[in-house]
């Protein structure tokens, strides 16, 4: 089965999962639409588990009664993990808390990455920067190692798988994509 629905439709979506009784639920929503989404759904007894990309990576999504949920994200950070721990650490002493989902990390290396860029051009050239770019292999980011593939603008770049149950991480696992996965835009 397969709905595009709105937030109206909501009830009417619940029925027609709950008639389909479906393995597992992809949803494409943003944070707070697929939290209200979620909580219809459970609501009506539906407890497939629900699958979806880096929006799910919420607190939205961190509390009791959300069931299973897994979603990819650019990171999982961690202050116990190697490649995060230094960020989430120095984040927590800038802010107060830690950073509540992988944006923050992906905004940082973005910044690191483009400063890079532009040492590697010797220039502010906008056209120099993107052939330094594009020129870009093994760059070490809190979100993890980003490389580009000449004339491609997609990096090559890990991607973190995240099961959620209840609202608690119960595990995370990293997939590195494979050819031909990237195409040139």
């Amino acid at each position: 089965m397969e709905a595009f629905v709105n937030s109206s439709d909501m009830g009417n979506l619940s029925q027609a999962i709950g008639d389909e009784g479906p393995d597992m639920i992809y949803l494409a929503a943003g944070p707070e639409a697929a939290r209200d989404m979620i909580e219809v759904i459970r609501k009506a007894g539906i407890q497939s588990p629900v699958f979806g990309g880096d929006s799910l990576d919420s607190t939205e999504l961190r509390k009791e009664g959300i069931g299973r949920i897994i979603f990819s994200t650019h990171a999982f950070l961690d202050d116990r993990s190697p490649s995060s721990e230094e960020f989430v650490k120095a984040y927590r002493a800038e802010y107060g808390y830690p950073p509540e989902n992988a944006f923050s990390a992906l905004g940082y290396d973005t910044v690191k990455l483009l400063a890079e860029a532009i040492d590697m051009a010797g220039s502010d050239d906008p056209r120099a920067i993107l052939m330094a770019l594009e020129e870009t292999s093994g760059f070490k980011g809190v979100t993890g190692e980003i490389s580009y593939k000449s004339g491609n603008r997609i990096p090559n770049k890990d991607v973190t798988m995240i099961l959620l149950t209840d609202g608690k991480v119960v595990g995370s696992e990293i997939v590195k994509p494979r050819p031909p996965y990237l195409t040139p835009i």
